[in-house]
């Protein structure tokens, strides 16, 4: 055995990680209806507060029937006289007068020696409840009187069940000086920052004395500063554990119903005694029949202390797939006396580590001397192979130099105290290993008290690293794991991290996250399917999440499980990952495609434990956006791939769940906050992937991407409502490109009209992308269908080149493909699949697929066979015929626009005709079969629209198609054409069918608005209309109450008792509304030059027109000067300013938003047919013969490249 001086001194670090608070964990791996709970605050902890806020009063009542129950106390009843005593009242030796004993069942003489074990007796508990300190505003404790021989398991039930206090990750024990301490004031804020860091920073219980004298009074003092500064929501629990009967005014704690609260008067005590200091939470008064005797509490506190050890900590109780671990103890020794000395001896004989502060002086000082002077001896553990432990050895001259110090500090009367405290000292130094010294007074180490204890606990487990690991992440001190566990010397296994990294992701710790992907851990080797089910299956019990998958589960199980939503069902329901993938569909629409669903083999629930996810940096970023751990899910953002589309599907997914959040205000705005956070993180990397290279931006947007429901960018981000990615610049130019299709993006409007009606003219006026001198190559096509392009038979497939990966400035890492002459020397297209792990049914598919340019046989570029609402705008560098440059000119979306415009003009002109000149009785004209022709082809288009919608199910199609308003515009159009054209054929309805047929067609003109979104300066104005319409909506239900209110009031004024239904509908409605525009009726109302029928009979008889009556005549011009005030002077000005409100309010985004209604349009016609209504007809009928013949859409030919915009 090697001997050596001791050196093991705590250092202090230079360096400390970011802690983060912990977030809340689920605790059980089912999804059930929600048990209890209700007094669970939002970080976890219960709440702490005083009974009556925290139970209500049957609850309260509860409580005390509880702790009477099972709590007792101690009282003397042997009056044994103490001879010192002096009086007729003379004193026991227990300490209390015999005036004070409630009852005495015998005497004994003075020279017996008293026992409190044999001269007491228990009886119930009288003193509990809360504890009110007067003149400390409302600082309440809650307080027990207890047993000194209590089993320590009650005293806990207690504190968890009736304090509804939460478990600790750690168990602070502060001993020492209770009286005459001082230290610096300096070192005072040193000492009160380092304990409470180390109590908030690891969720621990701080344990003393609780007087208000000596450290009590230092560590009440930092627990009211902390909680005066509200320097954290969690709230410092600081436990008292003192002696009953010094307890200074204990008479008015004394209630045996409970008192709530006591008033308990904090002043000076007198000898013997000590105040309760008023800024510990908690206080457990032992009680063993004495009085005025100190350190009566010292074994039950260390029992306690030492059965809250043998429980699992917070972290592990909450969340159970985590890794457990017991919840460990550090003593705090600060000066004190025999008692710290004691206290020490007991704390490292249970194997407690224990922090000696030196420079404090008393028994702390005494205990760093001889630990400083005290040499090491590393020996082996009995019954542990291979493990050894640091023991110290004190020789005679050591020992002899303790026991002068300790004569001179306390005092040595008496040899056995001496030779008893000595030997506490000496056997503590000893178990060197478990003591650690900290200089408060170095100026080097006086800001990390905390991390002196924390090290402490790892010192006392040096051999077990995992063990070590464990205590840092319970307490989520990622900055003592990084700096004294994560060493050079010591290098970790994937294995030995897994638990532990699952259980800081479940816990929601990010600086452990990152400690573990330094330090070993693959996220590929380490997510498998099943334990992300397990994450899914632990998530908290409250949040958005948890409640949707609860419907989802209630829903699976509906069928054998009808009732569940009714009666919480005693079963464990797991989550499935469909149950997952169904969610997240829910919250994305119908358009995504789950990857689970796509693939679920891979994903079953009772597949191979060891199967791989796919992708798992995307699932676990997808996890924590789903239960808002912001920080968390930034980070695996950062780690993955595809940062554009992952930010778009987080920002979407927060959106939506934070609109099913109608009851909590405070988190739906926060998730909307991080939604906009993460649209920022789009646009950031788009901005520099903009900036890098515009082609590869464009194709970065409409690339198909297969781990995220297979779509693209642009696709996510109109789902998602995202205004500032689609006004982005590279949206923008990509939507140019779309529309302009193959033709020069410079082409001008007047040569597009020349062309469209002298269509000869095409191969002379219209320039395409190949006749530009520089050429580029472009994206695909683009539609609601995939997109593809074939590879030419022959061509040899080139490897994909090779790609570097950087990390861009806004932490995101992307793909640097070669760029400008290399690139096109290598390839002439570009064919993207789908993007992400590569992977399509468990088998690899090619990301790039290039075609050479010299096995290319034709000089002359030829238009692809592309199936319909396919562009193609690439440049190929080759000479285009004249027959091509028709096609392409006929296929670009812009001229499929202007055909349909001037169709539509053509079509409203022949409306116009039939309306105004040739509308007869059952004579239809050559204009009006074109008429009735030209709405069936509408009809077919729209049925067309319906059909390809992205939606997947029936409802699913129809809720996205009349979501568009100029779809029901054209629904509402069609259906009264139809209803008027009926209508005509019958006499008695002829003149129905003509006032149906005029507002038919002034619907279809207002249909014509539509074109002009295209237009930059139009489609604002439009959008504003629009905006101002919701807005006249509001103010119309306003403005029909004060028209009912006048109506009404006039009408009876005017013509009391009239019975005719029109004539009062009439008057209430007609003249109110048309007096607001100044038709005023005053000639009928004052009755001045009016003709009228006075006989109210007679008026009935010829159906004439009453006489007011006279008061009205009077009466009613006062109502009508009020109504005009109100209504023209107030509404109007009111609607007035909303107008103006709405219209600045649009004004200051109106180049985003008609940005972003432009994408609809530009869609729309990109996928319409190139013929326009009424020879439309043709394209639906190639449609519908196609669809047929390939089995109604539902396969795609084989190899197939996919790409795809909408």
């Amino acid at each position: 055995m090697a001997t050596m001086p001791s050196k093991n001194r705590v250092q202090p670090i230079e360096k400390h990680s970011k802690t983060t608070k912990g977030g809340e964990s689920g605790w059980q791996s089912s999804f059930l209806p929600r048990k209890g709970g209700k007094n669970r605050m939002k970080n976890g902890h219960r709440r702490t507060g005083s009974f009556s806020s925290s139970f209500g009063a049957s609850e309260q009542t509860e409580s005390c029937h509880w702790i009477r129950n099972h709590v007792e106390m101690r009282e003397c009843i042997t009056f044994i006289p103490d001879e010192k005593s002096k009086g007729e009242d003379k004193k026991c030796k227990c300490g209390y007068l015999r005036s004070q004993h409630h009852r005495i069942v015998k005497e004994k003489s003075s020279d017996t020696k008293w026992n409190s074990l044999k001269h007491t007796a228990t009886a119930k508990t009288n003193a509990f409840g809360e504890l009110e300190f007067v003149g400390f505003g409302q600082r309440v404790g809650k307080f027990v009187r207890v047993n000194h021989t209590t089993e320590p398991e009650v005293v806990l039930k207690l504190m968890r069940e009736q304090w509804q206090l939460e478990l600790p990750n750690l168990l602070i024990s502060v001993t020492g000086g209770a009286k005459n301490f001082y230290i610096k004031p300096r070192l005072q804020e040193v000492f009160r920052k380092g304990l409470i860091k180390a109590a908030q920073s690891t969720g621990a219980w701080i344990i003393t004395g609780g007087t208000h004298t000596g450290v009590m009074k230092h560590v009440g003092e930092a627990v009211r500063t902390n909680a005066v500064a509200g320097r954290s929501s969690n709230k410092v629990v600081a436990i008292g554990v003192a002696t009953w009967g010094i307890v200074h005014h204990k008479d008015e704690l004394i209630n045996p119903q409970g008192s709530f609260p006591a008033g308990y008067h904090l002043e000076d005590p007198p000898p013997g005694r000590a105040a309760l200091d008023p800024n510990h939470s908690h206080f457990i008064l032992v009680d063993d029949g004495t009085n005025e005797q100190f350190g009566k509490e010292i074994k039950l506190r260390a029992e306690l202390e030492k059965r809250i050890s043998e429980h699992k900590t917070r972290a592990s109780t909450q969340a159970p797939g985590s890794s457990s671990v017991s919840i460990p103890v550090v003593l705090l020794a600060l000066q004190g006396g025999p008692g710290t000395l004691e206290t020490v001896y007991q704390g490292v004989s249970n194997n407690t580590p224990a922090v000696i502060v030196e420079g404090s002086g008393g028994a702390a000082d005494i205990l760093a001397y001889g630990f400083n002077h005290s040499l090491e001896e590393v020996v082996a553990v009995e019954g542990h192979i291979g493990k050894h432990e640091i023991v110290g050895r004190v020789d005679k001259q050591l020992e002899e130099e303790l026991r002068e110090k300790i004569m001179l500090e306390f005092g040595g009367n008496d040899a056995s105290k001496l030779n008893k405290w000595t030997m506490w000292a000496v056997e503590s130094i000893k178990k060197k290993q478990l003591l650690s010294i900290f200089e408060i007074d170095s100026r080097e180490s006086a800001k990390n008290i905390d991390v002196a204890m924390l090290r402490a606990l790892l010192r006392a487990n040096k051999d077990d690293y995992q063990h070590q690991l464990k205590l840092a992440l319970a307490w989520n001190r990622s900055d003592i794991a990084e700096t004294d566990i994560f060493t050079a010397d010591r290098r970790w296994k994937q294995e030995e991290l897994a638990d532990l990294m699952y259980s800081a992701i479940l816990e929601d710790k990010v600086n452990f996250v990152k400690l573990f992907l330094e330090n070993g851990v693959s996220l590929k080797d380490f997510l498998t399917v099943r334990r992300l089910q397990r994450l899914y299956s632990e998530i908290p019990q409250s949040g958005v999440l948890f409640d949707m998958l609860q419907k989802r589960l209630r829903e699976r199980l509906s069928p054998s499980k009808t009732n569940m939503s009714r009666k919480p069902s005693t079963a464990k329901v797991s989550v499935t990952m469909d149950d997952v993938g169904h969610v997240i569909q829910s919250l994305m629409g119908e358009i995504y495609v789950p990857l689970y669903e796509r693939n679920p083999e891979r994903y079953k629930p009772d597949g191979d434990p060891k199967t791989l996810c796919e992708d798992p940096t995307r699932e676990l970023f997808v996890y924590c956006v789903l239960l808002n751990r912001q920080e968390m899910a930034r980070l695996f953002w950062e780690e993955g791939k595809e940062g554009v589309a992952a930010a778009l599907v987080a920002s979407n997914l927060l959106k939506s769940m934070a609109s099913e959040l109608e009851n909590d205000t405070e988190l739906s705005e926060e998730m909307s906050e991080h939604a906009d956070k993460f649209e920022e993180l789009a646009l950031g990397v788009l901005n520099e992937c903009w900036g890098e290279d515009e082609l590869r931006t464009q194709l970065l947007l409409v690339r198909e991407l297969y781990l995220w429901g297979e779509l693209t960018c642009l696709r996510i981000a109109i789902s998602g409502n995202h205004l500032n990615f689609i006004a982005h610049s590279a949206c923008q130019a990509l939507l140019n490109n779309i529309w302009m299709g193959k033709m020069a993006l410079d082409t001008s409007i007047i040569r597009l009209f020349t062309c469209i009606f002298i269509p000869p003219l095409v191969p002379a006026l219209i320039y395409f992308r190949e006749d530009q001198k520089e050429e580029e190559t472009l994206i695909e096509p683009l539609g609601t269908e995939e997109r593809h392009f074939s590879i030419a038979p022959g061509s040899i497939r080139r490897p994909r080149p090779v790609v570097a990966r950087t990390k861009t400035s806004a932490g995101m890492i992307v793909d640097n493909i070669p760029e400008g002459e290399d690139l096109n020397k290598s390839m002439e297209m570009v064919v993207v699949h789908s993007s992400g792990s590569g992977l399509k049914n468990n088998q690899p598919t090619p990301q790039v697929q290039f075609k050479e340019k010299d096995e290319e046989d034709e000089e002359e570029y030829e238009a692809p066979d592309t199936e319909e609402g396919e562009l193609d705008f690439r440049s190929s560098g080759k000479r285009i015929s004249a027959l091509t440059r028709f096609y392409l000119f006929y296929d670009a979306p812009i001229t499929t626009f202007m055909h349909n415009v001037l169709s539509y003009i053509l079509f409203l002109c022949l409306y116009s005709v039939v309306i105004l000149t040739q509308f007869e009785f059952n004579v239809l004209s050559v204009i009006d079969y074109i008429l009735a022709v030209w709405i069936f082809t509408l009809l077919c288009e729209e049925i067309r629209q319906l059909i390809t919608t992205e939606a997947r199910s029936v409802s699913g199609k129809l809720r996205e198609y009349v979501g568009n308003y100029w779809n029901l515009f054209d629904l509402v159009n069609i259906i009264t054409f139809i209803t008027a054209f009926a209508l005509r054929f019958f006499p008695g309805t002829f003149s129905a069918a003509r006032v149906l047929y005029s507002l038919n067609l002034m619907i279809f003109f207002f249909r014509l608005l539509h074109i002009f979104y295209i237009n930059k300066e139009m489609g604002p104005k439009l959008i504003m209309i629009a905006r101002m319409l919701k807005d006249l909506i509001f103010f119309i239900f306003i403005l029909i109450i004060f028209i009912l209110a006048y109506g009404v009031a006039s009408q009876a004024i005017l013509y009391p008792n009239e019975t005719r239904v029109g004539t009062v509908l009439q008057g209430i409605f007609h003249k109110s509304y048309f007096q607001i525009y100044g038709e005023l009726f005053l000639e009928e109302i004052m009755n001045d030059g009016f003709t009228c029928e006075a006989d109210y009979a007679t008026a009935i008889a010829n159906n004439t027109q009453r006489c007011p009556s006279e008061i009205g005549t009077y009466l009613v011009p006062v109502l009508l000067g009020l109504y005009m005030l109100v209504t023209n002077v107030l509404l109007l000005n009111l609607l007035i300013a909303m107008f103006g409100y709405t219209f600045e309010k649009v004004q200051e985004n109106t180049d985003k938003i008609w940005k972003f209604q432009r994408y609809d349009l530009i869609k729309e016609y990109s996928d319409r047919p190139p013929l326009a209504p009424p020879v439309i007809l043709f394209s639906h009928i190639f449609l519908l013969f196609r669809a047929i013949t390939m089995g109604c859409c539902k396969r795609c030919r084989p190899g197939d490249s996919v790409m795809t915009l909408w």
